[in-house]
């Protein structure tokens, strides 16, 4: 009965390993044959001769080929830092990609590979991204920005970079159209670079809104000024740059291009002002205490002040301080700047006394903002009696040191005659490019300090004439300007 029993099973077996024809199933001698079905067992064994075969069957138009060996080089490219796998599977790439397989070529350019090129296949990945961006790949023309510094070797001429920087900014590269612009900041060709910053701005990149009203302001203000200036302004307001409109309703104020228009610039500052833009009610304060309407102006700082605005409070103590729209009450105005300056600690602190006995203590200490800069100066100038000389340096120069237009002009202003603190060149840089930005009150300060004459303002009328100039064409209200 086992006799039978195992005769049966053997059969069973025999059967069971044979083809569906009846024949006997080929065994894959891959020792002399290079096959799809070989580079499967090699790739099951994890053996790298699996992806030469994949390479040598992709080549030869073999979809499944590629898209194996796509995958698996995604895999493991990451993962290879070895010199002489790197360089293998750099070969690899360099293969598929010299027959114009996209996939190839972003392996071999855009990953770890990239680290290992040599200057020859350097020059093939200019060549290759190049053709690329100037079809509009906005991708390959981010990956030949970035790696400019890499093929330098290559000497590009500036009308090389030019092209395609340009061709970057066409496929709506934000980062390209800044490049473009700087390239035509230095040959001077400040319409075509306002352009292109504009676009920048347009694509997202928050510099190149930042360059393009630099150079907008300082089209106008060196004299310069056409109606395509302010076209430009208006170009970047409508793009979201808020401080752009502020500027624009300033032209518009100011008659900047022989037409006055100050409803549109009330127009357009209460808009941004509804919009959230601090800087926009503060302006629309300012022009209408400009005006006359001194009370709808302080009003505006005081609503702005009770909205939580640290500049609407320091605007409304200085009206209250002046007496401007209500009585002066300068140390009401101390007390509301020293309320916003002064923060307290919010945690409990204790001082050790003898006996082992512990006091509470609310310490308070400054923020160095808006209100310290402005306190500061309230202190120096004697306006407020509570504080002394020396702490309202300290406070000024902290908040101006912060980057606060106001108390850094202020301080220059109040300052450089009684040589109360040391001027260096950062703090000249500031005042100087706050100016440049626009802020009225840093150019009649650099004025005054050309005319006295200090540490980086050496005494020369012709730079402090010249300051008074932009400023008056920004603020002409100032009596700097009469």
């Amino acid at each position: 009965m086992y006799r039978f029993l195992s005769v049966g099973l053997l059969f069973i077996f025999i059967s069971c390993s044979k083809n569906s024809d009846g024949t006997q199933p080929k065994t894959v001698d891959c020792a002399n044959s290079a096959s799809i079905a070989c580079a499967q067992k090699y790739e099951k064994e994890n053996n790298s001769r699996s992806l030469d075969i994949y390479s040598s069957e992709c080549l030869k138009g073999n979809q499944q080929a590629c898209d194996s060996l796509k995958s698996i080089l995604t895999d493991i490219i990451p993962l290879n830092t070895d010199y002489e796998k790197r360089t293998h599977l750099i070969n690899i790439t360099e293969n598929i990609c010299s027959k114009k397989i996209s996939w190839g070529c972003e392996l071999l350019y855009t990953t770890e590979l990239s680290r290992g090129l040599s200057q020859d296949q350097f020059r093939d990945f200019f060549n290759y991204s190049y053709d690329l961006c100037r079809k509009g790949n906005r991708q390959w023309c981010d990956e030949l920005r970035n790696n400019i510094h890499r093929i330098g070797f290559l000497r590009l001429d500036t009308a090389t970079l030019e092209g395609i920087y340009t061709a970057g900014c066409r496929a709506k590269s934000a980062l390209s159209c800044e490049m473009a612009a700087t390239l035509r900041e230095r040959r001077r060709q400040m319409s075509e670079s306002i352009e292109y910053y504009l676009l920048s701005c347009r694509y997202g990149h928050h510099t190149g809104c930042l360059n393009s009203f630099r150079l907008i302001l300082s089209g106008l203000t060196s004299f310069k000024s056409s109606i395509s200036y302010y076209d430009s302004l208006k170009t970047l307001c409508q793009t979201g740059y808020r401080r752009a409109c502020i500027f624009q309703a300033k032209a518009l104020t100011g008659a900047w291009f022989g037409t006055k228009n100050r409803d549109e610039a009330h127009r357009i500052l209460k808009d941004n002002c509804i919009k959230g833009e601090d800087d926009a009610c503060i302006e629309l304060g300012i022009s209408f205490t400009q005006t006359g309407d001194k009370d709808k102006g302080t009003d505006i700082f005081r609503r702005s002040c009770f909205m939580g605005s640290e500049n609407g409070c320091v605007h409304y103590a200085q009206a209250m301080a002046t007496g401007i729209g209500m009585k002066a009450d300068p140390a009401s105005a101390a007390k509301l700047l020293y309320s916003k300056c002064y923060k307290s600690n919010n945690y409990n602190r204790y001082r050790y006394y003898r006996y082992r006995h512990y006091s509470y203590q609310n310490q308070k200490y400054p923020t160095n903002g808006q209100a310290c800069g402005a306190l500061g100066i309230m202190y120096i100038t004697k306006t407020a009696t509570d504080g002394d000389e020396k702490t309202g340096v300290s406070l000024a120069m902290a908040s101006c040191k912060n980057n606060h237009a106001d108390a850094c002009a202020a301080l220059l202003d109040v300052g450089i005659e009684k040589k109360l603190f040391t001027i260096d060149s950062t703090f000249a840089m500031k005042i100087k490019s706050f100016c440049t930005l626009g802020h009225a009150p840093s150019c009649f300060a650099a004025a005054k300090a050309h005319r006295i004459s200090g540490p980086y303002f050496y005494k020369n009328e012709t730079a402090a004439k010249n300051y008074i100039k932009k400023g008056c064409l920004i603020d002409p209200t100032n009596p700097a300007c009469k």
